[in-house]
């Protein structure tokens, strides 16, 4: 949520955080310690949240309450052409502003979801972060030594991948509704666009039964590729150039 509307953000679209101050964006904490914790500003100094919100402005409301429920929806009615969201489905619903609740005021709206498993499907209560994304869609299987366990890409490989599949399809459904005037409601699985990015392990085992699996630092799709001796220096035994 927070990277694909960070693209709209950065071309011009006036984006509005909906956040709470009770419990704060777990990235305004990354950089939280015992000695400056009392730091009047210290929730806006950290470089990976100001990195995915530059350009936005930031409200903060308290969703347990009738009242912060109250105002999100009439931020949504009165001024929102878009609404996007990557809570565990349920949480939505829950404050009555699913995107079945929000059209009957708002037929025009674009609601977009983006969570781990999506908004259907037996596995649509799991939670959870890149991490569990990358395991589940196959990018572990592909990471680290052949004889070795899975070790996983370093980073959160589906965070980073899905934002891409939810700004294009986010832009579509506002050209749609440029169109024609219909919204429409967007729901994006993590894993299903990890998958998708692995592409080519599905093509090859659907067209060969091959099994790719994980090869180190080696490539068969570039030579001279990989980790090679070298000569030792004159005088310098046991060493490399």
């Amino acid at each position: 949520g927070p990277v694909a509307t960070g693209y709209l953000a950065q071309q011009g679209a006036r984006v509005i955080r909906i956040e709470s101050s009770r419990r704060p964006d777990f990235l305004r904490l990354l950089h939280v310690t015992a000695e400056n914790r009392d730091a009047p500003d210290i929730l806006e100094r950290a470089p990976m949240f100001v990195l995915l919100n530059a350009e936005k402005e930031s409200l903060a409301i308290n969703m347990k309450k009738p009242e912060g429920i109250a105002l999100v929806r009439r931020l949504i009615e009165e001024w929102a052409d878009v609404v996007a969201e990557n809570f565990a489905p349920g949480v939505m619903e829950r404050w009555g502003l699913d995107y079945a609740n929000l059209r009957e005021a708002r037929p025009d709206l674009v609601m977009v979801s983006g969570c781990l498993f999506g908004q259907t499907g037996p596995q649509r209560d799991y939670p959870g972060f890149g991490g569990q994304g990358a395991a589940i869609a196959g990018f572990n299987h592909m990471t680290g030594w052949p004889d070795a366990e899975a070790l996983g890409p370093y980073g959160t490989i589906t965070d980073s991948l899905s934002p891409r599949f939810v700004a294009t399809a986010l832009m579509a459904a506002l050209l749609h509704l440029r169109r024609t005037g219909e919204g429409q409601s967007i729901d994006v699985s993590q894993i299903e666009t990890g998958v998708y990015s692995l592409a080519e392990m599905v093509v090859r085992y659907s067209a060969t039964g091959e099994i790719m699996t994980r090869a180190g630092n080696r490539s068969e799709h570039a030579a001279p590729h990989g980790i090679y001796p070298c000569r030792a220096q004159e005088g310098a035994e046991g060493r490399s150039e």
